[in-house]
């Protein structure tokens, strides 16, 4: 229920507290490393129907993003320029899987989004809103001194929603 006080128009509230990036994530902690290949990031997002991964380093330290986009440019370079806005359907990313299989061993360290956006678990989730859509990102990594703890997905802000009566 959004409360009016103090907080400007759009926080949301469980009872008295402000909701916050721990109430909303999905304690999901699949992630990839920096030297996995393409291929295997591709399979997890495409088995598991996710739209990116966080690429953490061997103490979960989150360190890059790699996204189904960032994917299926390295599949499909011939298709460039690709509208940022493009909405992929998992079928092209399976696509995708088998043409990365063929090609070799490419790794995530070569096709990393460049820009990372996290938040910390206490961020509330008017800020994470913001962010997720400011960034038209769809899954964003949530930390705890800088470790992998959880993710959430712009999904979960349409339950969100749901359960508000918006």
């Amino acid at each position: 229920m959004i409360r009016a006080g103090t907080y400007p128009r759009g926080y949301f509230f469980r009872g008295t507290a402000v909701l916050k990036a721990k109430d909303l994530m999905q304690e999901d902690l699949t992630a990839v490393q920096l030297y996995d290949s393409l291929s295997r990031a591709a399979k997890i997002m495409s088995g598991r129907q996710l739209s990116g991964l966080p690429v953490v380093d061997p103490h979960d330290r989150v360190i890059g993003f790699i996204s189904e986009r960032d994917i299926i440019i390295a599949a499909f370079p011939e298709c460039l320029p690709v509208h940022a806005a493009e909405v992929v359907p998992f079928s092209r990313l399976s696509a995708a899987v088998k043409r990365l299989s063929s090609q070799g061993k490419a790794k995530i360290s070569d096709f990393i989004s460049p820009e990372l956006f996290a938040v910390n678990e206490d961020t509330p989730i008017f800020n994470v809103t913001e962010l997720l859509l400011g960034k038209g990102i769809k899954r964003l990594p949530v930390l705890r001194q800088g470790r992998l703890v959880g993710v959430i997905e712009r999904a979960s802000l349409s339950q969100l929603a749901l359960e508000e009566g918006v």
